[in-house]
């Protein structure tokens, strides 16, 4: 069955790509159900958070250089291959979040819930990890050359192949 998708001509703001996709996920089969969104530009920040609290969850590929995210509460979120340098994530719920070969460089992530997140591939070069709890997280060949991971806690922690050049690591908590 095709039921034709009847945009609105009186939206013309952010909100209307939301609403479109809503309209298309209302079509779909349950188990036919992933919506991917690409976020970038001015006020991409905005975007993604109104994106995500519409139930949308990846983000692939998404442009955030420099945003603004601190404190935001985005568990699960879908970040993959994004460029989220210099982004600011100070005590963000990133827990469970796939950021595989994301570029975090110069990130803020200090306080941050990373609980169980995949970082395959990332570059978190220069980032500043203090006090972020990594418990479970995936680190398979990162890069977190000149990082600060003082007080993180990196319990049951996967870092095969990370790149540790020049992590700061004071009091780092861990069970290795």
């Amino acid at each position: 069955m095709n039921t034709p998708l009847r945009f609105p001509r009186e939206q013309r703001s952010n909100s209307s790509l939301i609403w479109v996709l809503n309209q298309l996920i209302c079509l779909l089969p349950k188990s036919q159900l992933t919506v991917s969104l690409t976020v970038e530009g001015e006020e991409s920040a905005q975007k993604l958070l109104s994106a995500y609290a519409q139930g949308i969850r990846h983000f692939p590929g998404s442009n955030l250089v420099r945003a603004e995210l601190s404190f935001a509460q985005i568990p699960h979120i879908v970040l993959t291959s994004a460029k989220l340098s210099y982004v600011d994530f100070w005590a963000t719920n990133l827990s469970g979040a796939e950021l595989r070969y994301t570029d975090l460089k110069g990130a803020d992530l200090t306080g941050a819930d990373l609980t169980g997140a995949d970082f395959t591939g990332a570059n978190l070069s220069e980032a500043s990890l203090i006090g972020i709890n990594l418990t479970g997280a995936i680190l398979h060949n990162a890069c977190l050359r000149n990082s600060n991971l003082s007080g993180a806690i990196l319990r049951d922690a996967d870092l095969a192949g990370a790149n540790l050049e020049g992590v700061i690591t004071n009091n780092i908590r861990s069970d290795f």
